[in-house]
Parts: C-alpha cells; sequence; structure tokens
C-alpha cells in the first residue's frame, strides 16, 4: 500500500480491517517534509469471538435483535446520532444467539441491544481478553412509554432537540437510549424498560444543561432550555461602506489571562455568510467577552469591536468594517545568501509557538494565517495581511527549520522582512535493538532540544530497525528510545525504556551523527 501526498505531520495512525482478521492499528507514523516514511510490515492476526444470547426476562429468545459493538462508549452529536467509532454490527438469530468473529483483544468495547417492543440496553463494560472468548447474554425487559416535550423558557417549543434516556437503576445493567423532539416539541421513547431515567436534551442554540427525572410510563414530562446568546449584524466593506456579501464569521473569545488580550476563534460559531446586505446571526455558545472576526476574498482578516453577550439576549448591530490589509514580503535564502526555492512560509500571530500545545489551542491570537511557497528567487509576498504582530515559520526539506518573529504589519502598509537564512541541519541515524538482541521495527527515537531555536524531532525505525533524522539544528539534544507499544502493554514500559536509553548529544549544522544505537531490554 501506499499513500501519497500526506501533509506533514507528526502521530498519524494507520487503520487495518479485514473481515478474516481483527481490527489492527500502527500508531505513531511520523511524515515529514521530502521524505518516503517507510514503516514496519503490519502484521494482522486473528481475533477473539464475542458472543451471546438474547433472552427476554420469561427466558424466551429474541430473534432478530440488532446489537451494536463500539471500541469505545458512543457519545451523543448534537443532532442526536451516535458517533460510530469502531463499529459492528450483527442481529441475533436462532435461539436469540449473536456473535462477532475477530474482535480485537485487549481492549474494552460497548455493547447495545435493541429489539422491536422491548426496552433497549447498553453494556458499557465488555472486556475481550485474549485467552479465550467472551460470552455476554443479554436479557431485554417489555418496553414502556416515555413522552413530554421540550420548550424553552418562554414556552416556545423547540424542534429537532436531541433527547437522551439515560436509566437511574444502579441495580440493572444500563440503558440509554435516544429520540428528537417533533415541530411541536414533543418526544415519545418507545424502548425503555420499565424505571426511573434521567432525561438529558440538548439543541446547539440551547444552553445544554437540561436534565430532568421521570419514571417510565410518564407521557407529560416537560424538559426547558435556557436559549444562548444571540449576535447579529453586518459585514461592509470600509472603503465603501457597501456591504460585503459573501463572507465567513466566527466568533472569537478572549484568551483568559492573556495580558495582550489575544482571543481565540470559536471553530463551532463558523458560518457562511450569502445576503445582499453582507448580514448574519450566530449563536454564541456562552455567556462572555467576544469579537466577530469576518473573512472575504480581497480582504485582510478583519475584526469588529469587543463586545459582551448575555444568556437569552441578542446582541445586535455588531458591525465589521473590512480592510486591505497590509503586504508582508521577505525572502529565503542558504548561508552563502544563494536563494532558496520551495520554502514554506507559514505565517502565525506572535504568540504562537511549534509545540503541541499550541496545535491543540488551534486558532489563536489576531493574526492572519497563511501559507506561501518561495519561487526562484527565494522570495514570499503574503497579501491581506491583518495589522498585527507576526511569526513566521520557514521549513524546506533540506534545511533546518527556522522560526523568526517580531513582524509587524500595518494596515495599507508593504512591510519587507529580513532574509530568512535556512542552514543545512544535522541528520542523525543508527539502529534501535529490542530484548534478545535483534533489531527493533516500529521503535520510536525522540529528540529533544536543549538549546534556544532547536526543535524536537521523532522518528520511528523501519523494517530492520534503522532510523534517520534529518534537519536537526545545531546545538545540545536529549535523545532516547522507546518500544512499540500496544493496547495490552504496561502503560509505564515507555518511561522505563526513556530513562534507561536517554542520552545527550551535541550536533552540528551539516554533521551525518551515525551509529547511534539504542539496546532495549527485557520489562
Amino acid at each position: 500500500y501506499k499513500f501519497g501526498r500526506v501533509p506533514v505531520k507528526e502521530g498519524y495512525t494507520l487503520v487495518v480491517t479485514h473481515p478474516d482478521f481483527s481490527r489492527t492499528e500502527l500508531p505513531n507514523v511520523f511524515v515529514d517534509d521530502g521524505v518516503v516514511t517507510n514503516v514496519p510490515d503490519i502484521v494482522m492476526t486473528k481475533g477473539r469471538a464475542l458472543r451471546g444470547t438474547v433472552t427476554d426476562t420469561g427466558g424466551n429468545a429474541v430473534v432478530g435483535a440488532k446489537i451494536v459493538l463500539n471500541q469505545n462508549m458512543f457519545t451523543i452529536a448534537l443532532d442526536g446520532e451516535e458517533d460510530s467509532g469502531d463499529r459492528m454490527e450483527t442481529e441475533s438469530g436462532e435461539g436469540g444467539a449473536y456473535e462477532f468473529a475477530n474482535v480485537a483483544p485487549q481492549q474494552n468495547y460497548s455493547l447495545s441491544v435493541s429489539a422491536e417492543g422491548y426496552g433497549s440496553v447498553l453494556q458499557a463494560d465488555v472486556p475481550v481478553v485474549e485467552s479465550e472468548d467472551t460470552v455476554r447474554d443479554v436479557v431485554l425487559e417489555v418496553a414502556s412509554m416515555l413522552a413530554g416535550i421540550v420548550r424553552a423558557s418562554d414556552g416556545t417549543p423547540i424542534e429537532g432537540a436531541a433527547i437522551e434516556a439515560w436509566a437511574t437503576d444502579r441495580t440493572k445493567r444500563n440503558v440509554h437510549t435516544r429520540t428528537k423532539s417533533l415541530e411541536d416539541g414533543s418526544f415519545e421513547f418507545t424502548d425503555v424498560p420499565p424505571g426511573n431515567y434521567q432525561l438529558v436534551a440538548r439543541h446547539p442554540m440551547y444552553s445544554a444543561n437540561a436534565r430532568e427525572r421521570a419514571d417510565s410510563g410518564s407521557m407529560s414530562v416537560v424538559i426547558e432550555l435556557q436559549p444562548l446568546p444571540t449576535v447579529s449584524g453586518q459585514v461592509v466593506d470600509l472603503s465603501t461602506g457597501r456591504p460585503v456579501t459573501k463572507c465567513t464569521v466566527q466568533l472569537r473569545a478572549e484568551i483568559v489571562g492573556s495580558p495582550d488580550g489575544a482571543t481565540q476563534g470559536l471553530k463551532e460559531t463558523l458560518l457562511q455568510v450569502d445576503d445582499p446586505e453582507g448580514r448574519f446571526t450566530m449563536t454564541s455558545p456562552r455567556a462572555g467577552n467576544y469579537i466577530v472576526e469576518a473573512k472575504a476574498s480581497q480582504f485582510a482578516d478583519t475584526y469588529s469591536d469587543r463586545f459582551e453577550t448575555v444568556m437569552g439576549q441578542s446582541t445586535t448591530g455588531i458591525v465589521v468594517r473590512m480592510t486591505r490589509g497590509g503586504e508582508l514580503i521577505g525572502r529565503v535564502v542558504d548561508e552563502s545568501g544563494v536563494p532558496i526555492q520551495g520554502a514554506v512560509v507559514e505565517s502565525h500571530d506572535q504568540n504562537w509557538a511549534d509545540d503541541p500545545f499550541s496545535a491543540m489551542l488551534g486558532d489563536i491570537g489576531d493574526a492572519s494565517e497563511k501559507t506561501k511557497t518561495t519561487g526562484a528567487d527565494g522570495v514570499f509576498r503574503m497579501k491581506g495581511m491583518s495589522p498585527a504582530n507576526y511569526k513566521l515559520l520557514v521549513r524546506h526539506k533540506n534545511y533546518a527549520q527556522e522560526i523568526v518573529g517580531e513582524l509587524t504589519v500595518s494596515e495599507g502598509i508593504e512591510t519587507r522582512a529580513k532574509d530568512v537564512v535556512l542552514t543545512r541541519g544535522a541528520v542523525i541515524s543508527g539502529t534501535v535493538y529490542g530484548p534478545g538482541g535483534g533489531s527493533l521495527a516500529g521503535a520510536q527515537v525522540k529528540v529533544y532540544s536543549q538549546t534556544a531555536g532547536g526543535r524536537n524531532h521523532t522518528a520511528q525505525t523501519s523494517s530492520d530497525g534503522t532510523f534517520e533524522i534529518r534537519n536537526v539544528r545545531g546545538g545540545m539534544y536529549k535523545i532516547h528510545a522507546t518500544r512499540p507499544r500496544s493496547a495490552s502493554d504496561n502503560p509505564f514500559v515507555g518511561n522505563i525504556d526513556q530513562k534507561a536509553t536517554q542520552r545527550e548529544i551535541t550536533v552540528k549544522n551539516g554533521q551525518e551523527l551515525t551509529g547511534q544505537e539504542f539496546r532495549l531490554s527485557d520489562r
């Protein structure tokens, strides 16, 4: 198999499924610029069977019951649909028997069982072990009804709310089912066993904290939702005053504790605007302080003034006056001053950092995030840049990565950055040996910078246990190796390997540091 045009990123997982084998994963696959990543062979194995029978409380077989197996307990999205994850599905046959073949062992699963006329059952604690097949019988009770209405705090019925029913009786197996409210706000469950339930209602335009307790058989349950704040306004061209009819808008929230009032984009509020007057209305996820960000062709990313939202109230009259922004021009060269073609230049806010924490936060700061590639003259040009303080990440497959900051872009001004000089980084290579002395495929080798300006690197050993890490900037580093892990491994094995193999190394630009060997002992 082969994947092409894979975006540069650490931490991919390859997932392989086949009807005759258990689902198999190869985690921690790393893709770097201009490098063909050769991963170890993926060995598929037969799984274990999960089987059982579905009966009712009288001991009668239930034929045709729907049984769904998920690796992780499913969650409910705002639209009321379940996140299927690693879903397997079957039906009970003669005698109520069912079976899932080749289930990956050493993992926990959830088992959902439903049948017409019976209450649904969810068993969230189904472990599958490696030593033997798993047997899990399920007893269904005759279904009861549970109905009511979902409405707003002012009495307005709410259509399309997702309602979940959870059994509160801990002596029973978990019961979990879901439905949606109709146009008049009414909802009905026809698949709950007798018992007491907690009902949870969710809707994207209302606060998701409404909960009610009710017994099965109740037909007039009322669930009230509090409306979330709404924000409405208009996007216009600052220079002409005319509406910007096609654009995207989203809310940006203040980052708590940020000394300069930086904001973070909220993707869940992203809205496509296609309106002759450039008008928009969006829902705020909570009360708080926000700005509206607008993006449109031929304009810079532009922001409204700051405003505050209040639960259940509408904030109106927000205007985003879009500008053309500034321009950022620069050049990328090597240590001899020769232009470098094909360098990738990314713009980020000055508060951005090249680390997993920043990646998790996503869109932070008020700067425009753009990506450009240098031409034969090594020049990059970024137009439509929001006025802000910028940091540039510059990388090329043959050079060490460079980060330059403190670049200020102003409205209507052409900002010229100093030449960005890329150096030929070092190459670190070697072999990882496993217990018994044989080469170890799929092991991880990590390099942590101890010098300002350096970056961390990760590599995975190929089928012969070798690894190579390119474009390592000169400086001091710590390096260590860890063996491949599976779900059944001791979670502390990685820490043990790290302590046993970690050492300090010094690299110089352009150096080839070969022969780095790591020997992992028995656990």
